[in-house]
Protein backbone atom coordinates (compact mmCIF):
# COMPACT_ATOMS: atom_id res chain seq x y z
CA UNK A 1 0.00 0.00 0.00
CA UNK A 2 0.90 3.16 -0.83
CA UNK A 3 2.18 5.71 2.17
CA UNK A 4 2.97 9.14 0.87
CA UNK A 5 5.62 10.20 4.56
CA UNK A 6 7.69 7.16 4.78
CA UNK A 7 10.57 8.25 2.65
CA UNK A 8 10.15 5.29 -0.31
CA UNK A 9 9.49 5.32 -4.12
CA UNK A 10 7.11 2.77 -4.79
CA UNK A 11 8.11 1.69 -8.61
CA UNK A 12 6.41 -0.52 -11.14
CA UNK A 13 8.23 -1.75 -13.85
CA UNK A 14 5.95 -3.07 -16.87
CA UNK A 15 6.28 -5.59 -19.09
CA UNK A 16 4.33 -5.60 -22.22
CA UNK A 17 1.98 -8.84 -22.75
CA UNK A 18 2.20 -11.49 -25.15
CA UNK A 19 -0.67 -10.57 -26.36
CA UNK A 20 -2.29 -7.36 -26.72
CA UNK A 21 -5.33 -8.85 -26.83
CA UNK A 22 -5.48 -8.88 -22.96
CA UNK A 23 -4.70 -5.31 -22.76
CA UNK A 24 -8.31 -4.46 -22.04
CA UNK A 25 -8.73 -6.87 -19.07
CA UNK A 26 -5.26 -5.94 -17.95
CA UNK A 27 -6.48 -2.48 -17.56
CA UNK A 28 -9.82 -3.36 -15.95
CA UNK A 29 -7.78 -4.73 -12.66
CA UNK A 30 -5.29 -1.91 -12.82
CA UNK A 31 -8.20 0.50 -12.63
CA UNK A 32 -9.88 -1.36 -9.53
CA UNK A 33 -5.58 -1.25 -8.17
CA UNK A 34 -5.94 -4.81 -7.53
CA UNK A 35 -2.51 -5.46 -10.56
CA UNK A 36 0.27 -5.75 -7.52
CA UNK A 37 0.02 -9.49 -6.64
CA UNK A 38 -2.43 -10.66 -9.27
CA UNK A 39 -1.88 -13.79 -11.49
CA UNK A 40 -2.33 -12.35 -14.82
CA UNK A 41 0.57 -9.63 -14.17
CA UNK A 42 2.46 -12.21 -12.34
CA UNK A 43 4.89 -11.96 -15.04
CA UNK A 44 4.55 -8.69 -16.15
CA UNK A 45 4.95 -6.39 -13.24
CA UNK A 46 8.21 -6.03 -10.97
CA UNK A 47 7.32 -4.13 -8.24
CA UNK A 48 10.18 -2.46 -5.91
CA UNK A 49 10.48 0.22 -3.21
CA UNK A 50 13.49 2.18 -2.24
CA UNK A 51 14.90 5.44 -1.77
CA UNK A 52 16.00 5.88 -5.54
CA UNK A 53 16.56 4.34 -8.37
CA UNK A 54 18.11 4.35 -12.21
CA UNK A 55 16.39 2.97 -15.14
CA UNK A 56 18.61 2.02 -18.46
CA UNK A 57 17.45 0.68 -21.26
CA UNK A 58 18.68 -0.03 -24.92
CA UNK A 59 16.26 1.59 -26.89
CA UNK A 60 13.85 4.09 -25.68
CA UNK A 61 11.30 3.18 -23.27
CA UNK A 62 8.21 4.65 -22.05
CA UNK A 63 8.43 6.57 -18.90
CA UNK A 64 5.37 7.61 -16.86
CA UNK A 65 5.48 9.74 -13.87
CA UNK A 66 2.68 11.42 -12.70
CA UNK A 67 0.78 11.32 -15.91
CA UNK A 68 3.56 12.80 -18.12
CA UNK A 69 4.86 10.12 -20.39
CA UNK A 70 8.66 10.55 -22.39
CA UNK A 71 9.85 7.87 -24.21
CA UNK A 72 14.15 7.66 -22.63
CA UNK A 73 17.01 5.02 -22.24
CA UNK A 74 17.83 6.49 -18.83
CA UNK A 75 15.66 7.85 -16.01
CA UNK A 76 16.85 8.22 -12.35
CA UNK A 77 14.59 9.49 -9.08
CA UNK A 78 15.10 9.78 -5.79
CA UNK A 79 13.42 10.99 -2.71
CA UNK A 80 13.79 14.24 -1.17
CA UNK A 81 12.57 14.63 1.93
CA UNK A 82 10.48 17.75 2.85
CA UNK A 83 11.07 18.96 -0.48
CA UNK A 84 7.45 19.90 -0.82
CA UNK A 85 5.46 22.27 1.60
CA UNK A 86 1.79 23.00 1.61
CA UNK A 87 0.13 26.09 2.22
CA UNK A 88 -3.22 25.02 4.18
CA UNK A 89 -6.35 27.46 4.82
CA UNK A 90 -6.63 28.92 8.31
CA UNK A 91 -9.42 26.95 10.40
CA UNK A 92 -8.38 23.61 8.53
CA UNK A 93 -7.31 21.43 10.70
CA UNK A 94 -3.77 19.08 10.12
CA UNK A 95 -3.63 15.22 9.86
CA UNK A 96 -1.84 12.32 9.82
CA UNK A 97 -1.26 11.03 6.31
CA UNK A 98 -0.23 7.72 6.82
CA UNK A 99 -2.96 5.55 8.50
CA UNK A 100 -0.66 3.25 10.41
CA UNK A 101 2.27 5.51 11.33
CA UNK A 102 2.14 8.42 14.26
CA UNK A 103 2.12 12.22 12.52
CA UNK A 104 5.95 12.29 11.97
CA UNK A 105 5.36 16.24 10.22
CA UNK A 106 2.22 17.49 11.32
CA UNK A 107 1.41 20.53 8.79
CA UNK A 108 1.28 24.05 10.75
CA UNK A 109 -0.78 26.21 10.45
CA UNK A 110 -0.02 30.09 9.65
Amino acid sequence: NLVVDDGLLDIVLVKVPKSRLQIPELLKIYKKGEHIGHPKFQDLLTYVRGKSVVIESEQPAAVNCDGECEARCESSFSVRPAAVRFIVPQGIRPHCISENSECRNPVSLA
